[in-house]
């Protein structure tokens, strides 16, 4: 996928036959991600409920988007491989096609998709995680100030998780104002306040998480899903996993001005106040897998800056800083793409073919 993916962003093409050039090296790279996470087998802590849901024709709980396609395919008797690559191809698909008009950001973006164990949130809160696709596409309506089209994007992503109808209070908050976190020292002060306090409220997170559950199951928020791919690596949170993320946060705010500069559109200040505000809730509510299910649209903003951070830091590497800050970020996710194999079998981490 990053080799097709350099290659879309080089305008490169295979010549196929007389006058056949291909040269949609992204919908290549689609096609590999749909194939293997297809045809996966117990990858991702929710694969077994929704396997059983579609077993049983079981849908009726759930968005009609979401079930309609899920009975369609069901009632005809479509293999269950193919159920599930339908909904890898959407997260997919609708991530790159967010950046049809930025396809110089693609390799980067399959780098951190992967090395930041990103795709592997995919396969577990899917529903959700295909509404949060959706809502990275529907950014582009907020900076031309497309209200209807905005609106539209909900309701699909509102087909697919009942929480999704929440993110209709971001047009306005972003529509009217961008660039809400400038100054860097506020935002170091704001992310180790949030740590501190995040550390200290378990007792309190976990109250809460008590009292909330029945009514979050109400807006889709299954209670086999509670912990889910969080409670897995509860143990490597505080460890380093958890350093590592930090310091990938540490780099992007200390560089977040000047990219602010370098990229100079409104797109990207909406997607860096996204993900600072994801950034704060998952430190301030790390003890709180209740509280931070709403936040889990804003998470994958983190993906996206780094992959911004990662291509400015290529881009302006005549400063022997950027190189070496270049150099130590593809190292941290490295280290958290390694991580992935420490786990253990029943964490549903380990890949394996569904046959």
């Amino acid at each position: 996928m990053f080799g097709a993916s350099v290659l879309y962003k080089n305008g490169r093409y295979a010549v196929l036959g007389p006058n056949i050039k291909f040269r949609r090296w992204d919908i290549l790279a689609c096609i590999i991600f749909t194939i293997v996470f297809g045809l996966r087998y117990n990858v991702g802590i929710d694969y077994a409920n929704y396997k059983e849901m579609y077993d049983t024709h079981d849908f009726e709980r759930l968005e009609y988007i979401f079930r309609g396609l899920s009975n369609l395919f069901a009632s005809n008797g479509v293999h269950v491989t193919i159920y599930f690559a339908l909904w890898a191809f959407l997260q997919i698909f609708i991530l790159l096609k967010s950046f049809r008009n930025e396809k110089f950001i693609y390799p980067a973006l399959v780098f951190t998709l992967f090395a930041g164990q990103y795709f592997l949130l995919w396969m577990n809160v899917i529903r959700q995680d295909v509404a949060a696709c959706i809502f990275i596409f529907s950014i582009t309506f907020i900076v031309q100030k497309s209200f209807i089209k905005y609106l539209l994007c909900i309701v699909v992503a509102f087909g697919f998780h009942k929480t999704a109808i929440l993110l209709l209070l971001i047009y306005p908050i972003l529509r009217y104002h961008k660039n809400y976190f400038n100054n860097i020292f506020i935002q170091f002060f704001l992310l180790f306040i949030s740590i501190f306090l995040g550390i200290k409220s378990g007792t309190v997170m976990n109250s809460i998480d008590s009292l909330l559950e029945s009514f979050m199951v109400m807006l889709g928020y299954e209670n086999y899903g509670f912990g889910g791919i969080e409670s897995s690596v509860e143990d490597v949170r505080v460890g380093m996993s958890f350093i590592n993320y930090l310091l990938i946060d540490i780099f992007t705010i200390a560089y977040s001005n000047k990219m602010k500069l370098f990229y100079s559109n409104n797109k990207f200040e909406c997607y860096y106040d996204l993900y600072f505000v994801g950034v704060i809730a998952y430190m301030l509510f790390a003890k709180s897998y209740i509280l931070l299910r709403p936040f889990r649209y804003f998470k994958f903003f983190k993906m996206i800056i780094s992959a911004y951070l990662l291509y400015y830091l290529f881009k302006n590497g005549n400063s022997k800083i950027n190189v070496l800050s270049f150099i130590i970020l593809i190292c941290l996710y490295l280290l958290q793409y390694m991580a992935i194999f420490r786990y253990s079998p029943d964490a549903c981490y380990i890949y394996n073919f569904f046959w």
